[in-house]
């Protein structure tokens, strides 16, 4: 179906144009209102199909990059192309062995699509940064879009039974990780709002640029697709951030009854970073909970206030930290790690 509107929008500016040159001599001689619509029109057309097959061009085959949510088709063209997991499952260019290579320090990576890399190239991604620097250790990578708390807890839990060895766990922490918590009817609300961001229309479906420009025109007019990160604020107060912290809790038990240990690094909505970030709270919090722990956590919120003289994110509709935010992150993390490990290399 793609292809079929492709070709139509090559064709009708080809019909258009033919029909403009076969009656030039007819048509356009012609003083009246009618032949003088005709004629406008025929214009309108080819012109008018000719840009969209133009776009069409360009937002198929040249035009390379993400939303936040993965609702367009450029976005799912872009993981097709970028995104290749291992044999584990998850984006790399290395296999994940379960025991630790001899003379090295594994650390894992636990986290969500800011972890994997969205909107950026493997080899500009922090964990990739570090284990080109840092060859003493071993990087894994175990993260997901789209993933919460229990889905990182349950991988780490299913990866140590199956006998996988590490000797640091890092828990990328991003604030919406509390989301699976938020109430139902506020989770099902949202996701229909982000179900409505993909057209149902044949042409819009089909059509990339159709598809890109549907989706401009509703993140413009949905503010809460927009600004879905206020959902959460609520949740971390009372019974759900009580329960979140026992489910923190209890990674953090997981972690060390395997011989590991756990570090925390925590991410800003990166979108909102500004002298008046509106989730300071979320982060003292997080923070004073984790102290509370014993856990070391790493919050990049004040580093990137100092450093935002460029984008920190994708691009306009994708707030995933962008290659130059994931370079700061990559040496602020490494020198975290650095200060904090305990565990010595594998022999």
């Amino acid at each position: 179906m793609e292809n079929l509107i492709l070709a139509l929008f090559a064709l009708v500016p080809v019909l258009a144009g033919a029909l403009i040159v076969l009656s030039r001599k007819t048509l356009f001689k012609k003083k009246t209102t009618g032949a003088l619509i005709a004629g406008n029109l025929l214009f309108f057309l080819c012109f008018f199909f000719l840009f969209l097959f133009i776009m069409e061009i360009y937002f198929r085959f040249i035009f390379d990059s993400t939303d936040s949510l993965i609702c367009t088709k450029t976005s799912k063209k872009w993981y097709e192309l970028h995104y290749k997991a291992n044999q584990s499952g998850f984006r790399d260019n290395i296999e994940y062995l379960k025991d630790i290579t001899p003379g090295k320090t594994r650390i894992t990576f636990l986290g969500d699509s800011f972890t994997a890399g969205q909107g950026i190239e493997l080899n500009e991604r922090f964990a990739n940064i570090i284990r080109e620097n840092k060859q003493e250790w071993e990087i894994h990578t175990l993260a997901i879009p789209g993933w919460n708390t229990i889905d990182e807890l349950n991988t780490i839990k299913a990866a140590f039974e199956s006998k996988y060895k590490t000797n640091c766990v890092v828990l990328v922490y991003f604030p919406n990780d509390i989301s699976y918590l938020n109430d139902k009817g506020k989770n099902k609300e949202l996701e229909d709002k982000f179900n409505d961001m993909t057209s149902k229309n044949f042409f819009i479906s089909n059509s990339y640029f159709l598809d890109h420009v549907y989706f401009m025109l509703k993140y413009i007019t949905t503010p809460v697709v927009r600004d879905y990160s206020h959902d959460v604020i609520d949740c971390y107060s009372g019974a759900t951030w009580e329960n979140h912290k026992k489910d923190l809790r209890t990674l953090k038990k997981v972690v060390q009854e395997n011989r590991a240990q756990l570090l925390v690094v925590l991410f800003p909505f990166m979108q909102d970073i500004s002298e008046v970030y509106h989730y300071r709270d979320i982060h003292d919090k997080l923070t004073e909970f984790w102290s509370s722990e014993g856990v070391p956590c790493l919050d990049l919120l004040d580093t990137y206030l100092k450093r935002h003289e460029k984008s920190l994110v994708v691009n306009s509709y994708d707030a995933h930290p962008s290659a130059y935010a994931n370079k700061i992150a990559a040496d602020e993390i490494e020198e975290f790690i650095s200060a904090n490990l305990k565990t010595k290399s594998s022999h």
